[in-house]
């Protein structure tokens, strides 16, 4: 019998892959409506019409997946925005305002809307909020609280770096469209319960605060895995899993909620039967995404679990990849900018890894006494091995600790997180009993922390990847899913045509690599930065005050900043090396200008370059008629001129100029 195409084997899945295609084109392509409903309503009539005919009707409906992804996107992205300036806003407060390390206060605010002077009232729905809490008006509001002040309403700003942050496709994942700033004469005009999500905030906080009577100065981790309080966590200890690769295990992803999930499956008896527990999973599942927030990725883990709960019922004849691509649909038809979150990919990601591949593990990693345990560590590294492309994308490099300790953390964890649950309901009936035994748990948690820290800080712990062309990352998809056996191929012609395409794409990349000295302008804010690329030398002449797009940049292209050139220390030149040392990119020499220190400098511009120079950074000044050089640049000091610094002058006057 002659095998029959791919989407006619899964067409469901077909349509989902059509979908995401929309979708991803909607954002970019111009917006026009009409002709995308009339290629929609066509593609569905074909449908209709090649079902009449006895055709199969699948590739009408991949045309009208195709153009309803287009659809929606393009809705989304052309919003009509409100118009920018300043009006008195009023807004309900969702959940409570966040006070970031530099002083800014951050949230969110619901049902929100703005009054011009004429009184004009405009409606702005949900916007994030942003300010700087003062003497006078050191205010900071809670969940509920309704509150009204004097703000400018603005426009989100997209990516303006290459490989840097796309604040505005940030907040459209969030269904937000515009932002406010400012809070002037903010005073609380009330409070309005937000129904059942305020009730699952209060839950949240009392938990939370049972947690850390329970745990005691070990409770940031627990807070952290059971309710998503991952801001709670030591910055010491979020690097430490960061440099180990395991970072994913502090947020609520899916190994926290499949395994709560199972928790709660176990305790409902089987002879209630499979509805009865579906439904009591359902219920559990939305209640406890609803307590922690709703964070996406542990919604799209309930999904998940709840989709595949429901096959068991349901599609007891349906394969797992049309399961996933049901997941993949739903999510992306309620939030289509889904698609571009970081999160998003590695989820799926890792579950594609699992499905392709942990088949293949199962039958060579098979044993005699198959005990959990491998059964863990097969699902864990095909999950892993499923991550590898979305990690290059997004963060230009891959752990190679962490495929080695990965599996082994997770089994840990999966072990840990359940007694914390336990612990947290003891400390509710007996609360010095659940302390005494939550004890060992402080040594635990340091134990793991030192573990992790000392693996990330060995030489071989992370590899740097460039970023991949989108050419390139599809002809890696390409031969994942070839290699996978879900193509109807011989073996032989699927790896040849794997190795093939992948061979081809990095050629072609490697081609059209400019190799001239290139010169790149970086917003950086009040001030500016920029990187030059002589070969494999790179000089990075400021970083602004925040460097995260030029950390950015020089980690999708594997560089190093050779020789960093900072023309005087204030914050807005300066403090971005912050981000540098973060991203753990390696500085070569920092230059300043004679006389740097002399001059009215900041002073955490001084307390930073105390920082480097004991990293081992080494520092030189620079005057005028001294120059450095690289493969085919050379760069000259016209100024400042060495002798005429004066302590305590202004140190723009003294800057360093290069030509």
């Amino acid at each position: 019998m002659k095998p029959r195409p791919f989407h006619h084997q899964r067409p469901l899945t077909a349509c989902a892959a059509f979908y995401g295609a929309g979708v991803a084109m909607g954002v970019f392509l111009p917006w026009q409506p009409r002709l995308i409903l009339s290629g929609l309503v066509l593609c569905v009539l074909a449908a209709v019409v090649l079902h009449r005919m006895g055709k199969r009707r699948v590739l009408g409906w991949m045309g009208a997946f195709l153009f309803l992804g287009l659809f929606l996107s393009g809705r989304i992205v052309h919003k009509p925005l409100p118009a920018e300036g300043k009006y008195q806003i009023t807004g309900i407060v969702m959940e409570d305002v966040q006070l970031r390390p530099d002083g800014t206060a951050q949230g969110y605010l619901v049902k929100a809307s703005g009054r011009t002077e004429e009184g004009e009232i405009m409606p702005l729905g949900t916007v994030y909020w942003t300010y700087y809490p003062d003497e006078q008006n050191y205010l900071v509001p809670t969940d509920g609280q309704q509150v009204s002040f004097l703000g400018t309403v603005y426009h989100p700003s997209g990516r303006s770096n290459p490989f840097g942050f796309d604040f505005r496709m940030f907040l459209w994942e969030k269904g937000i469209h515009a932002g406010v700033s400012g809070a002037k004469d903010m005073a609380v005009i009330g409070t309005q319960e937000r129904g059942l999500a305020s009730l699952l905030y209060r839950c949240r906080n009392v938990l939370s605060e049972r947690l850390e009577q329970v745990f005691g100065e070990a409770s940031h981790l627990p807070r952290a895995l059971l309710l998503g309080e991952k801001y709670r966590l030591p910055q010491e200890v979020q690097d430490s899993f960061a440099d180990a690769g395991v970072a994913h295990i502090l947020s609520v992803s899916g190994l926290h909620v499949s395994l709560l999930g199972y928790c709660v499956m176990f305790l409902v008896p089987k002879k209630w039967g499979h509805k009865i527990r579906f439904c009591f999973i359902a219920l559990f599942l939305l209640l406890y995404c609803g307590m922690i927030g709703f964070p996406a990725p542990a919604v799209r883990a309930a999904l998940f679990m709840l989709i595949a709960s429901f096959r068991r019922i349901v599609w007891r004849g349906k394969d797992w990849l049309t399961t996933v691509s049901v997941a993949f649909l739903l999510i992306l038809m309620i939030n289509p900018m889904a698609l571009f979150s970081g999160s998003f990919q590695l989820s799926f990601g890792a579950v594609m890894g699992i499905f392709v591949l942990l088949p293949r593990l199962e039958k060579r990693m098979a044993f005699r006494k198959d005990h959990f345990i491998w059964k863990e560590m097969r699902i864990t590294l095909a999950a892993t091995a499923g991550l590898l492309l979305p990690m290059v994308q997004i963060f230009h490099r891959v752990s190679v600790v962490g495929l080695m300790v990965n599996p082994l953390v997770c089994l840990i964890f999966m072990a840990i997180l359940p007694l914390y649950a336990v612990l947290m309901v003891l400390g509710f009936v007996w609360l010095p009993a659940a302390q005494t035994l939550a004890a060992p748990f402080q040594i635990i948690t340091t134990g793991i922390t030192d573990f992790l820290s000392w693996a990330g800080d060995l030489p071989f712990a992370t590899l740097n990847v460039p970023h991949l062309p989108w050419y390139a990352a599809a002809a890696f998809m390409i031969a994942f899913v070839l290699l996978s056996g879900l193509v109807v191929m011989k073996k032989g012609k699927r790896i040849g045509l794997a190795c093939g395409l992948c061979l081809a794409s990095i050629l072609f990349w490697q081609g059209t690599l400019c190799r001239d000295v290139q010169y790149i302008q970086l917003d950086a804010g009040q001030a500016d930065a920029a990187i030059i690329c002589d070969g494999r030398e790179t000089v990075l002449i400021d970083t602004g005050e925040y460097g995260g797009d030029a950390a950015a940049y020089l980690r999708s292209t594997c560089r190093r900043a050779d020789t960093l050139v900072i023309t005087h220390l204030h914050k807005d030149h300066f403090l971005g090396v912050m981000q540098l040392m973060e991203n753990h990119v390696e500085i070569g020499r920092l230059l300043l200008p004679v006389g740097a220190k002399e001059v009215a400098a900041d002073a955490e511009c001084i307390a930073l370059l105390q920082e480097i120079e004991e990293a081992g950074v080494p520092v030189y000044s620079m005057a005028a008629g001294q120059y450095f050089e690289t493969n085919r640049c050379r760069f000259e000091a016209k100024w400042p001129i060495r002798g005429t610094v004066a302590q305590g002058q202004e140190a723009n006057r003294y800057s360093l100029v290069l030509l």
